[in-house]
């Protein structure tokens, strides 16, 4: 498993903790890149999104993300 994991869902349907994992990354930066092509990665439904990136060696959050597709 790579060092950076990436927790994301729907503002209106968060499944709760591990079932809200997504993928693993080698950076912070390639995981918000596949954050902000969340939507078209799971639904055709552009609504508001929330991710947390989270180091897998502290299980610190290293980053929060929200994105609003109106």
């Amino acid at each position: 498993m790579r060092k950076y994991l990436l927790f994301a869902g729907h503002n209106f349907y968060p499944k709760g903790g591990f079932d809200d994992f997504r993928t693993d990354f080698d950076s912070e930066e390639a995981a918000e890149n596949w954050f902000n092509l969340f939507p078209d990665r799971i639904s055709d439904l552009y609504i508001d999104h929330w991710g947390q990136i989270v180091d897998r060696d502290t299980f610190k959050i290293v980053k929060r993300l929200a994105h609003s597709v109106l």
